[in-house]
């Protein structure tokens, strides 16, 4: 379920499992993903490998980042919607 859509192509969605994951259809090649992992890690640091949260691609969201099937943490909650929000304020 799509809950947000910033002007720069971001999505935040409620997935299946329930949990939050950041999106851009527009990005699919494996420069972007990098560009995105490498992008998140600057901010957020040690945080994404703690919270298990992933970047990587697929055919119906394009590049997406959310927490690793099988993690389950109170924070990664708040950890993807802040990548989202991190995300959603640069230029396209």
């Amino acid at each position: 379920m799509l809950i947000d859509k910033s002007e720069n192509g971001w999505e935040l969605h409620r997935i299946s499992n329930g949990k939050l994951s950041c999106e851009n259809y527009s990005l699919e090649s494996s420069d972007d993903i990098e560009m995105v992992r490498n992008r998140i890690q600057q901010k957020f640091g040690n945080v994404i490998k703690e919270e298990g949260i992933i970047v990587s691609w697929d055919n119906w969201s394009g590049t997406y980042i959310m927490q690793m099937p099988g993690m389950d943490t109170d924070s990664s909650e708040l950890v993807i919607k802040e990548i989202y929000e991190f995300l959603s304020g640069e230029e396209k």
